[in-house]
């Protein structure tokens, strides 16, 4: 029979192809799964095998034809094999395993595929345990969908190496603004969505409707991270930041950590829901709330800058040591001034400055010793939530001629939960302030992105010019990209708004 096993090299495709060029690639294709189930998977070669597997899987990748063909050729070397234990056919399942959740065969190819995997649950020892990882990665496959881009270099080591009787056994440790790290496990169908659910369980995190949080990766190099949409594979966007931090390499050289960060952080700060935030809500905003103080994205002066820098000191480090321990304070100090303090506010300052910038941090630190970390959170985000943009998110742009006196200034464009301001970009001073209800339209137009608004007097940009039906244009300088950010945020934000309504309208009927 065509599938079950032999050890010699096929001379044709197990199934019909449409040209001599596929039918070459199918051959090709064997003799690649026969050299890797030949050589026994170590963790210490293992990337050999995982080089081995994305070359083996980028002709099937750019060739849907040969999506049917490696099930069955997968099937042939796994089916009937004289030694059912040995290194080459658990290599075989494995790699089939890695190949379900990237696109599954069509037609009685389907059907093929779940009764070979049903025919090998009972069998003993790690056969069965992959066959039943198989078999639910078919079923997450059929009720996620198949993927949009190749396995990563990561996926592909944890499916060759980590134990399969997991359920989830991709790895991935995701970055929280606290500074900590929590290790979350997934597998090749796994959406954002799915995995921010199970962080919020893991962290005591409301639901993203209501706290606003979400997903973010970061390519190694790059100073932005990006925003992953709920619906989307985890493992698609792992391979995406990973290709282009490969191609930034220098040619020839190995990788030994990886391309990429997830960071869980927040997106969409409500104000409107602060009553009904968690602890740990609270710290994280802490935290990000610090990070723009410290990138000059908050205005805060030097007294008010130490006042925010002890109390993220007192939920660091705890109570202010004793002078028996004058060496870890002051090591406590110098560390929390070098990573927390603003960095336009140490521009040019002497030694003798930063000594009594620490002398004044020790003892406003000193005088939080009694409270807890969290009277010290609720202290803090006390403070800063009395500037108004507290939360917002802020883009960089340039005003354009349009908005005459702006027109060469850098600017924000801050977007929040009910509008859209302009702050200047060195004191983050508010300019103007666009409430959602009177934005006409938002966008990108020509490169820059555009701002249609109602006129409202003593709302706006002075100068801006006026246009028929009382509206005004505004146009800001920013790169594509950053269109696409500031777009989709307020466009978020008012959708959000309206799932919210709906939320509560389904609670409280009316």
């Amino acid at each position: 029979p065509v599938l079950v096993h032999c050890s010699s090299v096929i001379q044709q495709s197990l199934t019909t192809l449409p040209n001599d060029d596929i039918q070459r690639k199918a051959t090709d294709l064997f003799k690649h799964i026969q050299l890797f189930s030949q050589a026994a998977v170590d963790e210490r070669g293992v990337n050999y095998h995982v080089a081995h597997v994305q070359m083996l899987l980028q002709p099937v990748w750019q060739h849907p034809e040969l999506h049917n063909e490696i099930y069955c050729q997968l099937i042939r070397q796994t089916l009937c094999h004289p030694q059912p234990e040995g290194h080459e056919v658990l290599q075989c399942w494995r790699l089939l395993a890695l190949c379900i959740p990237l696109f599954l065969p069509l037609h009685k190819f389907l059907w093929y595929l779940k009764q070979h995997i049903r025919r090998h649950l009972d069998f003993r020892g790690d056969i069965a345990t992959i066959a039943a990882f198989c078999q639910r990665c078919l079923q997450r496959a059929q009720q996620n969908g198949s993927r949009l881009s190749q396995p990563s270099r990561l996926e592909i080591r944890c499916i060759l190496l980590e134990d399969l009787a997991k359920s989830l056994p991709i790895m991935l440790p995701v970055h929280l603004l606290d500074g900590t790290d929590v290790t979350m496990e997934c597998d090749g169908s796994t959406k954002v969505s799915e995995l921010i659910a199970a962080l919020n369980q893991r962290l005591g995190l409301r639901d993203n409707l209501w706290s606003g949080f979400a997903l973010y990766i970061q390519q190694n190099g790059q100073i932005h991270d990006d925003y992953l949409q709920p619906n989307s594979k985890v493992c698609d966007a792992i391979w995406q930041a990973e290709s282009a931090a490969l191609l930034s390499m220098p040619s020839g050289r190995q990788p030994r950590s990886f391309f990429w960060k997830l960071t869980y952080k927040n997106r969409l700060y409500f104000k409107s829901l602060i009553s009904k935030e968690t602890d740990t809500e609270r710290r994280l905003f802490m935290y990000q709330v610090h990070a723009a103080v410290v990138e000059g994205q908050f205005p805060a002066k030097e007294e008010f800058a130490l006042d925010l820098l002890a109390h993220i000191v007192k939920v660091q480090e705890g109570p202010c040591p004793s002078g028996a321990d004058a060496h870890r304070r002051e090591k406590a100090l110098h560390g929390a001034l070098a990573r927390f303090y603003p960095k336009k506010l140490v521009v040019n300052v002497s030694t003798n400055d930063k000594l009594r910038l620490s002398r004044r941090l020790w003892v406003k630190w000193d005088c939080l010793s009694e409270k807890s970390s969290m009277d010290c959170v609720h202290m803090y985000l006390t403070l800063v939530r009395k500037w108004p943009y507290c939360g917002a998110q802020l883009f960089p742009c340039a005003g354009k001629a349009t908005m005459a006196d702006q027109a060469s200034q850098h600017l924000w464009l801050a977007v929040q939960e009910d509008c859209v301001a302009v702050l200047q970009r060195e004191s983050v001073a508010a300019l103007a302030n666009y409430p959602y209800h009177g934005i006409v339209t938002f966008g990108g137009h020509h490169g820059d992105f555009m701002l249609v608004v109602e006129d409202q007097p003593g709302m706006g940009l002075p100068h801006s010019p006026m246009e028929r039906g009382g509206t005004q244009r505004l146009l800001f300088q920013m790169d594509d990209k950053m269109i696409v950010a500031v777009t989709l945020h307020i466009a978020s934000f008012i959708n959000m708004a309206k799932r919210q309504k709906d939320a509560l309208d389904r609670v409280v009927p009316k």
